[in-house]
């Protein structure tokens, strides 16, 4: 069983803490928390993004260190 914290953004730039967690041979568990230090909800776990509202998803996500657009 592993666990990995991965840095991602929102589209919107906000940043989201990514936590994947292994169930099982071919089962992973993913759980986004607010990674934005300044935010209301920091640390928590979140489904939207606390700053545009958008729902999270892998596939909306956005290694921290890209650039812009």
């Amino acid at each position: 069983m592993f666990e990995e914290l991965v840095a991602r953004r929102c589209v919107c730039s906000h940043a989201i803490t990514v936590l994947l967690l292994d169930a099982g041979e071919q089962l992973c568990t993913i759980a986004f928390f607010d990674g934005e230090s300044t935010s209301d909800s920091y640390d928590e776990r979140v489904r939207e993004c606390p700053a545009c509202g958008e729902r999270l998803g892998l596939h909306r996500l956005l290694p921290r260190s890209s650039p812009e657009g």
